[in-house]
């Protein structure tokens, strides 16, 4: 049961909340028509350029780390595939361009063009051991069986010449410089041959005091094993002249006749490593 107010009451109640109002302490209403007015009259506010792309800057601190730390294993992600080759292909297949190829090259592309490089030249150039042929060839040009060494760390020899005289050709056998030869600039191993008869008493004159001179049977020829200081030579050709020969390369030679033939090796380290090429000739 709702009670009710005495009769009288409810007047008293309404004077005395009009006599409490003005000791109340409120803010007071502030002037809205005026704001409103100002802000016609100034516009908009500036808006900053580029706002749409910078929603992080009033966000939280931990809400902006985050944020970066995504930033930056997208960008990670686009640069490994940029990097490979699969996933440069997998964007290009993405982006419907499928028939560009993003290529890298390490060697030049066959039809274009280069600076040229200059080709060595032979090893056996400037040594006076004639003309450069193949080894077919030199077989063509000369009157006699050319014998070639068959050790298997040989191999074929790298440069063929033939020269004159003396009568009939003579035949150098070159190889580079490789394990096993003493070091040099030049050719590393010769083996030359042509007709011809070594002297004993004219080969003496040619020997230089400090040089030594050893008689050896390679494959049971007349032969010695000179080392020492550079020194020459003299043999009767083929037509029964006296010749003069140099040996070409610094160090020991190994000189003999075998069949009708002289044969010269130079560059080899030992005595026994030259006799063992002598008697692989074949």
């Amino acid at each position: 049961m709702t009670d009710r107010l005495p009769r009288g009451a409810e007047g008293d109640l309404e004077r005395q909340l009009r006599d409490l109002g003005p000791r109340l302490a409120f803010p007071p209403t502030p002037d809205l028509a005026s704001t409103v007015r100002e802000r016609l009259a100034t516009g908009p506010a500036p808006r900053r350029p580029l706002a749409f792309l910078f929603p992080l800057a009033s966000a939280p601190s931990g809400v902006r780390r985050l944020a970066l730390v995504v930033l930056a294993l997208l960008v990670l992600g686009a640069v490994f595939l940029l990097l490979s080759p699969g996933g440069r292909r997998a964007v290009a297949e993405r982006l419907g361009l499928r028939g560009i190829i993003i290529v890298y090259p390490t060697a030049i592309p066959p039809g274009a063009t280069s600076t040229p490089q200059p080709t060595p030249a032979p090893i056996g150039s400037g040594w006076g051991f004639g003309e450069r042929v193949g080894l077919d060839e030199a077989r063509g040009r000369v009157a006699y069986r050319i014998l070639v060494p068959s050790l298997p760390e040989l191999d074929a020899p790298d440069e063929v010449y033939v020269g004159a005289p003396p009568v009939g050709g003579q035949v150098a056998l070159v190889w580079r410089s490789r394990p096993g030869l003493p070091a040099a600039p030049g050719p590393g191993l010769l083996v030359t041959q042509f007709r011809g008869e070594i002297n004993p008493g004219f080969f003496q004159k040619g020997i230089a005091p400090g040089t030594r001179v050893e008689e050896v049977r390679p494959n049971g020829g007349l032969g010695y094993w000179i080392d020492g200081a550079p020194h020459l030579f003299f043999y009767r050709d083929h037509g029964g002249l006296v010749r003069e020969e140099r040996l070409r390369l610094a160090g020991n030679t190994l000189l003999w006749e075998q069949e009708g033939l002289t044969f010269r090796i130079e560059g080899a380290a030992t005595k026994e490593d030259a006799l063992r090429i002598a008697a692989s000739l074949r």
